[in-house]
């Protein structure tokens, strides 16, 4: 059996550690809070860095509507409405709302659904680079490329954008759809108040600015430089508040030595 010595100061002495302990927990919750501050400050910063690109773009160059530029806009269906259960593997990878995250697919988890869902919704099996949107409920308007090739299917709360990429390059489409620019469309375009969603023919009729190739990618090129600033940024605040979370622990194990 094992036994712990703990040590047992005065109870005035006690309550003065407690007291300074819990003075210094509220400051370093105090720092985590500035923190989060800072990360949304930084992710304003970089849309509306974003966003003054495209303003300035759809004042510069042709306009198209995605109709135009797309190959395919549909979206999925509900394994519920077609009568396909979840499975747990030997299935068709199933992408919903929640793996549509800004900017990237996240499968955690992964689901998957009956192999014949694919044979009922043909329309909407995904290939890779088609861009993936949300079009309902609180993540309206995040978009991601599908960057895999797995065969994969979707459902009801996301829409699939086949691009023609003789076109338009995939990372400047990318960008447009997840500024403030496109959000603000989305989010004017609304077919039910009370549930935020889109219609295909919502989407068809986005406008974007569609220089020629060569300047679409000077573009991102520009975008993802300063993205990268940006994320330093953020490391760099995050380093910070790590080490200061590290000497936490050194300074309980002072004050139980009575160190301090």
């Amino acid at each position: 059996m094992l036994t712990y010595e703990i040590p047992l100061p005065p109870l005035s002495e006690q309550q003065r550690i407690a007291g300074r302990l819990a003075t210094l927990k509220g400051k370093l919750d105090a720092v985590r809070a500035l923190r989060g501050e800072q990360v949304r400050e930084v992710e304003r910063v970089e849309g509306d860095y974003i966003g003054e690109k495209f303003k300035n773009a759809l004042s510069e160059y042709p306009i198209a509507r995605v109709s135009e530029i797309a190959l395919l806009i549909t979206k999925g269906s509900s394994p519920n409405w077609q009568g396909v259960d979840y499975v747990e593997n030997n299935g068709v990878l199933f992408i919903t709302s929640e793996n549509v995250r800004k900017y990237k697919i996240r499968l955690e988890p992964k689901k998957f659904v009956e192999a014949r869902f694919n044979e009922i919704e043909k329309k909407s099996i995904l290939r890779r680079d088609d861009i993936l949107m949300n079009i309902v409920g609180a993540s309206i308007g995040r978009t991601a490329i599908y960057d895999r090739d797995d065969v994969a299917n979707i459902n009801q709360a996301v829409c699939l954008i086949r691009l023609d990429q003789t076109k338009i390059d995939l990372e400047y489409a990318l960008h447009f759809f997840n500024s403030p620019v496109c959000v603000g469309y989305m989010f004017d375009k609304q077919v039910d108040a009370a549930r935020a969603n889109l219609s295909m023919g919502n989407i068809s009729n986005f406008q974007i600015p569609l220089p020629d190739l060569f300047e679409q990618r000077r573009i991102v090129s520009e975008i993802k430089a300063f993205q990268t600033k940006m994320e330093a940024l953020k490391a760099a605040q995050a380093g910070q508040l790590s080490a200061l979370e590290g000497l936490f622990p050194g300074v309980l194990e002072q004050a139980f030595r009575g160190e301090w």
